[in-house]
């Protein structure tokens, strides 16, 4: 108990000082307030702002109570009595059910016959059937009314259209269709001589095309040497050009071959005359 009246006032002390103080700076925040109220004579009255104060006095703490009074418990609220529900009204005894009556019992179907009509046998000798008559006229055909045309239906401008069939990149491809060698040649189409075919002149507007210039890195052909056992000035079998051969370039001619380029030129020229 000694212990806790020291501490008691210990606590007591700094709470009379701050008290102190408070009051103090109480009254030292009057005196402007009575500084206003005494009348002045000299010069006239002005109204000065009152600024805030840069430090503010700190509150009183509130002081505890050393001999705090018992407070009162709170009497509890009565509470209403629950009204007493009215008791569920006995439902009415169900009317039993009426009985049900006694079912007429099925009438037997008819018995089968105990000797059955046999069934009517097919004709073995069945008649036979009308054949269309051979030398009867064909029927007519209906003829279109000239008078009264039929117009042909026309397809709908805004019907989307069909999507073409797409070849399937899978599928094998179809075998080509294979000449019959059994088959006999087929003659070929011989020119009419009452109606000559103009030949095919060349555009002239066309650029010329080039000739077509031998390969310099493919090695040049030999030329065919002469029978060395055929006397000189006999050899017909000599190429009169010296150019080498190559794919695409000038026909070679040969002494007989000469005459038989020329014929076509020979041919054009009595056809002309």
């Amino acid at each position: 108990m000694a212990r806790r009246r020291h501490a008691c006032f210990l606590l007591l002390l700094p709470l009379l000082v701050l008290q102190l103080l408070l009051a103090g700076g109480s009254l030292v925040d009057d005196l402007p307030a009575a500084t206003h109220q005494v009348p002045r004579l000299v010069g006239p009255q002005r109204k000065l702002q009152q600024l805030p104060n840069p430090r503010p006095q700190p509150q009183p703490l509130p002081q505890p109570n050393p001999n705090p009074q018992p407070q009162p418990l709170p009497q509890p609220q009565p509470q209403p009595q629950p009204q007493p529900q009215p008791l569920p009204q006995p439902q009415p005894q169900p009317q039993p059910l009426p009985l049900p009556g006694p079912q007429p019992l099925p009438q037997p179907g008819p018995q089968p016959n105990p000797n059955p009509q046999p069934l009517p046998q097919p004709n073995p000798n069945p008649q036979p059937l009308p054949q269309p008559d051979p030398n009867a006229p064909p029927l007519p055909l209906p003829q279109p009314n000239p008078n009264n045309p039929q117009p042909l239906p026309q397809p709908d401008p805004n019907a989307p259209s069909l999507p073409l069939p797409q070849p399937d990149p899978n599928a094998p491809p179809l075998p080509l269709p294979q000449p019959d060698p059994n088959a006999p040649p087929q003659p070929l189409p011989q020119p009419d001589p009452n109606n000559p075919q103009p030949l095919p002149q060349p555009d002239p507007n066309a650029p010329p095309q080039p000739l077509p210039q031998p390969d310099p890195n493919s090695p040049p052909q030999p030329l065919p040497q002469p029978d060395p056992n055929t006397p000189p000035g006999q050899q017909i079998n000599a190429k009169i050009s010296s150019q080498p051969d190559s794919i695409g370039g000038a026909r070679t001619l040969y002494p007989y071959g000469v005459i038989y380029n020329l014929m076509p030129l020979f041919s054009l020229f009595f056809y002309m005359f």
